[in-house]
Formats: C-alpha cells, structure tokens, sequence
C-alpha cells in the first residue's frame, strides 16, 4: 500500500479504538450526572452525585459527536475494506485474518 494509505488506516484504526473507549465513558457520566439511580447490567447503582445539568450537557455533546464520528470511520473503514477487495483486487482483507487462516500468497518462501 502507498504510505497515505497506512497512515490514513493507521488514524482510522487508533480513532476507533479511542472512540470505542470513550463512548462508554461518556455515556456513563451522561447517566450518573443524572443525579438518579439507574439499571446496570443486573443491578441497580444508587445515586452517586447530585444532578449537574451543565457539565451533563458536555457529556452529552461529547456522547452525540463521538457517536457520529464512530459512525463515520467505521463507514471509512468498511468502504476501504470493500475498494481494496473489489476495486484494487488486493489481499488486504486477507492479511486482517488470524495467522494462519489466511490463503498464502505466492511470494511466501514457506511454498
């Protein structure tokens, strides 16, 4: 691949993983900023601050952007997935596969 393309699918795959971390994050202290207990996996979490509906607010916003820029890499990152099987023929798709489980490609000195 050209150097712009490993950058670009290097910043793709650090800005999933980050964003994949931080919504969670984000939506957490949206709810606990609350002021209100709520339902967790099987279990209720009492009320652990006093409602603050400013810095709720921030939370909130930051939740909404994060959930529309995951929503975009992951789109950029599937329809790069797509353009190099179907346009560019590559074995790309192939070299995300566990080792191992992959076809072998011709230059491999294990033939």
């Amino acid at each position: 691949m050209p150097n712009f393309q490993q950058v670009a699918a290097k910043a793709n795959e650090y800005g999933l993983y980050i964003l994949l971390l931080t919504m969670p994050l984000t939506g957490i202290a949206r709810t606990i900023l609350l002021g209100q207990p709520f339902g967790l996996l099987f279990g209720q979490v009492p009320t652990l601050v006093e409602p603050d509906p400013a810095l709720r607010s921030v939370f909130a916003q930051a939740h909404d952007i994060g959930a529309t820029a995951l929503m975009v890499l992951i789109g950029l990152h599937a329809g790069a997935a797509l353009f190099h099987r179907l346009v560019l023929g590559d074995d790309v798709m192939q070299r995300m596969l566990p080792m191992g489980t992959g076809p072998r490609l011709k230059s491999d000195p294990a033939e």
